[in-house]
């Protein structure tokens, strides 16, 4: 009995209940577990965690934090898995303090999340894993003159995405972003690394610039934004890198100004690895255009994913790369939970787990 109660225990650092109906987080710390229940379970697990502990996430709506120690927080996923019946996990607005999301400590993993709370990633070496953000995504050191460094993977940001301060770079692999910008034009390390995702920046005005700067794209697929508005002209200013993506625009502007690439022999090579399309409808199985939701999948069409791809020769966007868009977790989750109120008078706890294994 012994041994089953430590295999169970074991198996709970790994993985939270996914099926309760309260909010549940399981704090592992040196080989020991604690549950927290409710609304401010995610608040308590961190309070009582140190630099390293694993944090589980039950299905379930949790009230946004601060995040100043070095932890795993791991959901259960950013949409709802209808097959194995678990819902997502849900981080919204709380109340006084805790009203946004805030990282504000360096090394935090972060996976398997839905964001309705505004997210603010004040740290650097952050990881949001397979995470979903409808509202703002800032990401803008506490020390502005402190270089940060930060990623998001499989991730769906849904709103602005925007890098504040000097020093400030954003990974993004796999991911789509509704509206990336940068607060300054200047050569100050504000900058995007984009491989294979889905990026819509705004213009200014109809035919001002994308509202990004000093960046690298590659493998990508590039459109113009504001406000629900697809913009028909705009272009991607010049301190940019660009190379192998798909962008729209009606006149073909949007990659003139990008730079080209030194082939290593010091040989300036004009970019040309880019195509424009006239419309995105015609690269994608569905796209809903300017009444873009969150359901979108970005899929490209049969024709598009074999015609334009890659400087790895996979196609273009979140699905190609080493790492294809997949909104479900890679972490294991119990799909069933199910432990008895009392122990039997031989002092026997009957417990019964489903558990879905990492993909």
């Amino acid at each position: 009995m012994k041994k089953l109660l430590l295999l169970f225990a074991a198996m709970l650092v790994a993985v939270a209940a996914t099926n309760a109906q309260t909010p549940t987080a399981t704090l592992s710390h040196e080989g020991n577990v604690k549950c927290f229940y409710g609304a401010d379970a995610l608040k308590d697990a961190v309070d009582a965690a140190t630099d390293g502990d694993d944090i589980t996430l039950s299905s379930g709506v949790f009230n946004a934090i601060t995040i100043t120690k070095a932890v795993n927080i791991k959901g259960a996923g950013m949409v709802a898995d209808t097959i194995n019946n678990v819902e997502k996990t849900v981080v919204k607005k709380g109340s006084g303090t805790y009203d946004y999301f805030y990282v504000r400590k360096d090394n935090v993993n972060i996976s398997g999340i839905y964001f309705t709370a505004q997210v603010n990633l004040d740290s650097t070496n952050i990881k949001l894993n397979k995470c979903t953000i409808t509202d703002a995504l800032y990401v803008k050191p506490n020390n502005s003159t402190r270089y940060t460094e930060n990623y998001l993977y499989n991730c769906r940001c849904l709103r602005a995405v925007s890098l504040n301060n000097p020093g400030t770079k954003l990974n993004v692999v796999n991911s789509f972003i509704y509206d990336a910008t940068t607060s300054s034009t200047s050569n100050s390390a504000i900058s995007y690394y984009v491989v294979n995702s889905i990026i819509g920046s705004h213009a200014g005005s109809v035919n001002g610039p994308l509202a990004i700067y000093n960046s690298t794209f590659y493998n990508s697929i590039i459109f113009n934004t504001s406000t629900g508005t697809y913009y028909i002209n705009g272009n991607l200013p010049s301190s940019n890198f660009v190379y192998y993506c798909v962008g729209k625009n009606g006149n073909g502007t949007i990659f003139d100004n990008v730079l080209g690439y030194d082939d290593g022999s010091g040989n300036y090579v004009p970019n040309n690895t880019n195509t424009v399309v006239s419309d995105l409808s015609t690269i994608f199985k569905t796209f809903n255009g300017e009444n873009y939701n969150e359901y979108e999948t970005f899929e490209l069409t049969t024709t598009a994913a074999n015609t334009y791809l890659g400087n790895d020769r996979t196609q273009v966007g979140m699905h190609g790369g080493s790492m294809p868009y997949d909104p479900f977790p890679s972490h294991p989750i119990i799909t069933k939970l199910t432990v008895a109120e009392k122990s039997t008078p031989a002092g026997k706890l009957s417990v019964d787990v489903e558990v879905k294994p990492a993909q």
